[in-house]
Order: C-alpha cells, then sequence, then structure tokens
C-alpha cells in the first residue's frame, strides 16, 4: 500500500490524469481506475505521477505501490477545464512544475505540454454523431476541446474497434495512430456463491437494500437519452402487458442525468401504467452491484450508441444473461454472448426479446455459458499490459 506521507514524482514518471477516476462513478472513472490499478499490479518499478484536479481528493484505499506518487493541479477541474480548453490559454504543465516521460489523458483531454509525448483516451464520440443527446454546453465544448487534444497527442488510444472507425471517419486520421485497447471487468464481477458465507452475506444485503422479493429485469445506465430508457419501458410494458403472470419488475440502476430524462421517464413509467412495476433506484454504489446483477433475471441494455459498453461485459461476468442492440460497440462488448436485436428504438422486438429470454431456460443457461467465456477475456492487468507496451513503443523508459 502506497505512503501517505506527501512525496514528489521524479521528472521521468509517467503521468495519468487520474481526475475522472477520483470523481466519476461512471463508465470513464472506473476505467480509468481499472487501468491505474491494473499497471499497479504489473509494475512495481517505474514511476507513476497521478495527476489529479486539486478539488479531487486521493484515495488512500487504492491498491498502490511506493512507484506510484499523488500530485494535486494548483487549480480545480472548472478552473483547468475554463484555462487550457475553453479560453486555450498555451500554459504547458511543464510550467507548473509537472515533468514527464510521457502524458496520459484517460478522458479525452491533453493539456498543452512542451516537450512531452503524449496519448489520450477516447472513449465515444457521440457528441459528434448525436445533436440531442448531451446538453448544448458540453457538446459545444467537447467539439471543440477533443480535437484539439488530438492534434496535441503523439498517439490515442480507442476502446473499441467502433470509437476507432468512427475517429479515423470523423477526424480524418490515419490508422497507425490509433490503438484499440478494451476495458476490462474487475475479478468482483462473478457469480456469487451462496455457499461461501461472504458471498452470502453480499446477496442478502442486496436483497434487502432493494427489497428483491420479485423476478426482475435490469438495467445499468446513467438516465440520458442515449440509454434509450423511454424504448425499454415502453417495451417492458408490452411485455407485461402479454405476460401479466411473469410478475416482473423492471429495475432501472442510474445516476439522474440530464436535459430532464429522469422527468419524462417518470411520467411515461405512469402513462404506461407501471407505476408498480418499474423503480428507479439511482446511482448504485459499487460494491453492491454485483449483488445485484447476480439478482438479475437478465439485463436489457438497449442503448443508442456506446463506445465500449462496459455494463454489458460486467453483467455477463456476473453470468446474467444480456440484451442489447447491434449498434456502435455493442457487439464487441457482448460478443456471441449476448441476445441482440437489429435496431434499439424497435419497441416490439425488444418486447419479444424480453419474453424470449425470461422464458427459456435452455438458452438462459447457454448465454450465461458463452457470457462467462466471453467476459473472461476481458481483464484490467491486460488493458494495463496493452498500455504498458503502448507507453514504451513511445519511449517511456522501463525501470
Amino acid at each position: 500500500m502506497q505512503r501517505s506521507t506527501p512525496r514528489h514524482a521524479p521528472d521521468d514518471a509517467i503521468t495519468i490524469d487520474v481526475t475522472s477516476a477520483l470523481k466519476q462513478g461512471g463508465g470513464i472513472g472506473r476505467a480509468t481506475r481499472g487501468l491505474v490499478w491494473g499497471l499497479a499490479a504489473l509494475d512495481a518499478q517505474r514511476p507513476y505521477r497521478l495527476l489529479h484536479a486539486r478539488d479531487a481528493v486521493p484515495n488512500p484505499t487504492w491498491p498502490l505501490g511506493d512507484n506510484f506518487y499523488w500530485h494535486a493541479l494548483p487549480f480545480d477541474e472548472r478552473q483547468s477545464s475554463f484555462l487550457w480548453h475553453r479560453l486555450a490559454i498555451p500554459m504547458p504543465l511543464e510550467w507548473i512544475g509537472v515533468r514527464s516521460a510521457l502524458y496520459h489523458g484517460p478522458d479525452y483531454i491533453v493539456p498543452p505540454l512542451r516537450h512531452t509525448p503524449s496519448l489520450v483516451t477516447i472513449h465515444d464520440l457521440s457528441y459528434e454523431l448525436f445533436d440531442n443527446v448531451h446538453e448544448a454546453p458540453l457538446r459545444a465544448y467537447l467539439q471543440r476541446a477533443v480535437p484539439r487534444s488530438i492534434e496535441r497527442a503523439d498517439q490515442l488510444i480507442a476502446v473499441s474497434q467502433s470509437t476507432r472507425d468512427e475517429l479515423i471517419r470523423c477526424y480524418d486520421l490515419s490508422p497507425e495512430q490509433i490503438s484499440v485497447i478494451y476495458s476490462g471487468v474487475e475479478p468482483r464481477f462473478r457469480p456469487l456463491d451462496v455457499s461461501n458465507a461472504e458471498e452470502e452475506a453480499l446477496l442478502e444485503q442486496g436483497r434487502a437494500t432493494f427489497r428483491l422479493d420479485r423476478p426482475f429485469v435490469l438495467c445499468v445506465a446513467t438516465i440520458e437519452p442515449r440509454k434509450n430508457l423511454s424504448t425499454l419501458v415502453r417495451a417492458f410494458a408490452q411485455f407485461r402487458r402479454a405476460h401479466p403472470e411473469s410478475d416482473a419488475e423492471l429495475l432501472l440502476a442510474g445516476g439522474r442525468g440530464w436535459l430532464g430524462q429522469r422527468e419524462k421517464l417518470t411520467a411515461l413509467i405512469q402513462a404506461e401504467g407501471l407505476g408498480g412495476n418499474v423503480r428507479l433506484l439511482g446511482f448504485v454504489d459499487d460494491d453492491l452491484l454485483p449483488a445485484l446483477l447476480n439478482e438479475a433475471r437478465l439485463l436489457a441494455y438497449p442503448s443508442l450508441h456506446e463506445g465500449f459498453g462496459l455494463p454489458v461485459l460486467e453483467a455477463l461476468a456476473c453470468g446474467t444473461p444480456t440484451i442489447t442492440a447491434r449498434n456502435s460497440s455493442l457487439p464487441e462488448a457482448g460478443g456471441d454472448a449476448a441476445y441482440y436485436i437489429d435496431q434499439a428504438t424497435d419497441i416490439a422486438a425488444l418486447a419479444h426479446a424480453l419474453a424470449t429470454v425470461w422464458y427459456d431456460d435452455t438458452l438462459r443457461a447457454t448465454m450465461r455459458e458463452r457470457g462467462l467465456a466471453h467476459a473472461s477475456q476481458f481483464t484490467w492487468q491486460r488493458t494495463a499490459q496493452q498500455a504498458l507496451a503502448l507507453y514504451q513503443r513511445m519511449g517511456a523508459a522501463v525501470g
């Protein structure tokens, strides 16, 4: 475990911006944490600087070795965004004492740098491809800041082949500039064993916390337009009307989101007569998410577009049969294990998929087996190994 006393990283450290990992509970934050933890398990020699905004609080429980160093910027996340990316003030990191062998921006953005090689991870290009899934100020910011960061970066990481293809198409990039490095699944996402006292206690905690006394369909997604939750609610209503004997609930686990989607979704639930059969759980704590996934009869994830689709992979790793849409990166996340609908907005197709997977025990068993095999290929150790190989190709010295 890393020492708690302040230390300064050497100038030949690999710098990784971990602000998202400290402040975000969703996919990008989880992906950044997974990368750092994977590197810590893999590499105990090379120095790493974990750079973060002043208002992001370091987490002393992270499993880090003494070759990892926390480093707070002199300004908070909003100030850094304003200075570097909205005003585009060319103040290099080196001018504020951050000198590195390599800089990695795992959340779309690279700040100004003088002589430091850099790479940036791009998760998805929904802000370029859709005009109604993000708040207008955020979309405008990303459309300015991300291309600028891509120009600064020496190399790019795409989290899927789909995202790599979008980068090439939208920004006219050379394929050689972009490496595909998939995210991983934490080991805690697995089938929980009721014969293990600790794991049974976790399942019991999940049942009590979320009042899991009926079979349910689960969706894990922020309540925002891209997740297409209105289609899911309408499809679930069709499924319930056709199969009232199922006694199924739909549980929506995810943060409030934006563009008034929670309020619109609540109104739709009432209009469909689902007030007693659909529950919005809000953001679910990471510790309880594996229990919730284990208890679900199936996961439904009809997103309009994903950069990778980590909730799909985490569900498969828990042995939970999963329905998703055949678009963007979702077939990469789901492999041969998921049940696909061709159009994410096809309400009838999704309702049919819910009924098929809900009632076909043989199909669910097959999907469970395939899901476990597919998800086992995606580990944070593998992600870290591929990232480290890229760091080395870019000239970061081996410790």
